[in-house]
């Protein structure tokens, strides 16, 4: 609902305005009020008002006064001029203001509503406007500290959404709220709207500091780049900020949140190490759980850039994700034999073992489990520094993916009737456009290949199969338009190209197109 504040110091007029019509039916909260224009702008400046309708001839602070200070504060508030006929030349006056509308008294209530719809279809807009616009900026900013832009488009498009991208050192911080899966298990509306409280939360804190920039990161995780005006990024003062910052959440909103801070950078385009090792500090002030804030510089972790360079563990994890025990075991085989072809000495090995232990922890967290059921604080220590051998080592890495497997495997037997539901609800509203199971598993805020196999556990088929077979039952239907020629119909239903369509309509229909459509 929008909140409205009217300005008039007639009582009767102020009273009328709450009773004339009923706000809520039109997205409006029942008015606020105020006497005069000084009473109206301090109400302004101390609360959140989308609208005002203010009255021209008021005591200490007239109409035309009130609206051009809200203009120079408040620029964004909506002014809508409620005066009698003796006030006309002054309403025209106001126009130069920008104001919304002008109401003659006495009001009718229909005038009233044509006035405040066309107000809050504005409002609507410009809150779309602002959605699409921070979804980008928000894409932008991942696709900056991944990596993924080079520093001719990081410009470009910094300017574009008017982001000051020329500082002399960055970081990544990240922030994660403590058991978030669990929270959307239990429901999905509610973890949504909570994350959102908090990346605003955030936003605020950071933009009042200028630390630098949010932005959403993966799995529901909030994500800041850290900007600096000196060549070295102040650590220690970072953290401090980033311990405030969790307690002002959790005081906020008695939600608990984990951070992990990477290490500076002189380079833009080398946030995205400081954005891995931001993921390793948050997995350990997650595991540990002593501090609520864990930097990459203090949490004694050995570098990791020749294991980034030699040694792939994306399969491995991804066999452990899709509980396959035999393709994670030879996964295994394959990095043990790697690391005793070449000269690696312990200190590389320990740093290995902590990192894939922290994949591990996470997957274990994308199917909403305790990562402490596999590891405890002691055996944690342990596994980092006492593997004297590589055999050692093999064994244990063996055992702790079986273990995860068995694990997250009985998440897959729970009841996924629910999530399914909005799942394949979401699909039907949206087949049409560009999705995916990765894009799908984004909106659900869920690891992509545990939904995958929820998805096949409820309906027997896997998340592409029931794609395609949408798609081409709406294509069947508007085959009936005669005024559709066939690349409209296509793109109506999500295909891109004739041939993927005839393809995929020979593999789930049995028959080509051509005969379906002759007979």
């Amino acid at each position: 609902m929008y909140k409205v504040l009217v300005a008039d110091d007639e009582p009767l007029i102020c009273e009328g305005m709450g009773i004339i019509i009923n706000w809520r039916d039109y997205g409006f909260d029942n008015p606020d009020i105020a006497v005069n224009g000084k009473e109206a702008l301090e109400k302004v400046c101390a609360g959140k008002y989308d609208l005002v309708i203010t009255d021209i001839r008021m005591p200490l602070l007239d109409g035309l006064e009130l609206i051009k200070a809200l203009k120079d504060k408040k620029p964004e508030i909506k002014i809508i001029i409620l005066s009698g006929y003796s006030e006309f030349s002054y309403a025209r006056q106001a126009i130069q203001y920008g104001v919304k509308g002008y109401l003659l008294k006495p009001i009718t209530a229909d005038e009233l509503i044509r006035n405040i719809l066309t107000v809050k279809k504005e409002l609507d807009e410009e809150i779309t406007r602002t959605k699409i616009l921070v979804k980008s900026r928000d894409a932008f900013l991942y696709d900056f500290v991944t990596g993924n832009l080079t520093w001719k488009e990081i410009n470009k498009k910094g300017i574009e959404y008017g982001l000051n991208l020329s500082f002399d050192s960055y970081a990544v911080a990240l922030v994660e709220i403590d058991n978030f899966f669990s929270m959307l298990e239990e429901d999905l509306d509610t973890a949504r709207t909570r994350k959102a409280e908090i990346k605003n939360i955030i936003d605020i804190f950071v933009r009042d500091r200028s630390m630098g920039y949010v932005y959403d990161e993966i799995e529901g995780i909030t994500g800041i780049l850290i900007c600096g005006s000196i060549p070295t990024i102040d650590t220690q003062k970072l953290v401090s900020e980033m311990k405030a910052l969790c307690s002002e959440i959790f005081c906020r909103t008695g939600l608990k949140v984990f951070a992990g801070i990477g290490c500076g950078t002189a380079c833009g385009q080398s946030v995205s190490i400081s954005r891995k090792q931001a993921f390793q500090a948050l997995e350990r002030a997650l595991f540990t759980r002593k501090d609520e804030v864990a930097c990459y510089d203090s949490a004694a972790f050995c570098k990791l850039s020749i294991l980034g360079e030699e040694f792939d563990t994306g399969r491995l994890i991804t066999a452990v994700e899709e509980c396959d025990k035999e393709l994670a075991a030879k996964e295994i085989d394959s990095i043990i034999s790697l690391i005793v072809e070449m000269p690696v000495n312990i200190e590389i090995v320990r740093a290995f073992v902590f990192d894939i232990q922290m994949k591990l922890c996470r997957v274990i967290k994308n199917y909403g489990g305790d990562m402490r059921v596999i590891f405890n604080e002691d055996d944690f220590e342990k596994n980092i520094f006492n593997h004297k051998s590589i055999i050692e080592f093999s064994k244990w890495l063996h055992k702790k993916c079986e273990e995860t497997i068995t694990y997250i495997s009985g998440f897959l037997k729970k009841d996924s009737y629910s999530i399914i539901e909005r799942v394949k609800k979401y699909i039907d509203e949206h087949y049409h456009e560009d999705i995916s199971l990765k894009a799908i598993s984004k909106v659900f805020y869920m690891n992509p290949a545990y939904l995958g196999q929820l998805f096949i556990k409820s309906e027997g088929e896997t998340f592409n199969d029931y794609l395609n077979k949408k798609r081409i039952s709406e294509a069947k239907k508007l085959l009936r338009n005669e005024n559709l020629r066939m690349y409209e119909i296509i793109e109506k239903v999500g295909y891109k190209t004739l041939s993927y369509f005839y393809t995929q309509f020979q593999k789930y229909e049995g028959i080509s197109f051509s005969e379906f459509k002759n007979n």
